[in-house]
């Protein structure tokens, strides 16, 4: 497994991940980064997944640390690129109605920079 983070100007955060998401180690390298961006105020997260080969629970395991610290944080984490595999898996699992899906990073996108825009007229940040 392997994994670069992307942050893009808008604080959004692009976690690219790649190979077998199957081993309990795997976990904490993943997350801990995400955290220090949580804890630096970035709390979108888009997790792009198109190299991924293979998915365990393990796997499904990180997937939802990530969209629970973000939602936690009053974030999101959307995934893109998801297989056929994995989307029969989020069904099988009925994790589909849990995760956000988005056909690529950049619709993921889209829909991220829709909410920062929401949160900052809910916060008063900004006029309409």
């Amino acid at each position: 497994m392997e994994f670069t983070i992307e942050l893009l100007d808008n604080n959004i955060v692009v976690l690219h991940l790649s190979g077998k998401l199957i081993g309990h180690h795997q976990i904490q390298p993943i997350i801990d980064p995400l955290v220090e961006h949580i804890e630096e105020g970035r709390k979108h997260f888009v997790v792009e997944l198109s190299k991924v080969r293979l998915i365990s629970s393990v796997g499904l395991t990180i997937l939802l640390t990530i969209l629970t610290k973000s939602r936690n944080a009053g974030g999101e984490a959307i995934l893109t690129d998801i297989s056929s595999q994995l989307s029969k898996l989020l069904i099988i699992t009925k994790l589909n109605a849990i995760f956000t899906v988005a056909p690529t990073v950049g619709e993921a996108v889209k829909v991220l920079q829709k909410m920062q825009v929401t949160e900052r007229i809910l916060s008063g940040e900004e006029e309409e």
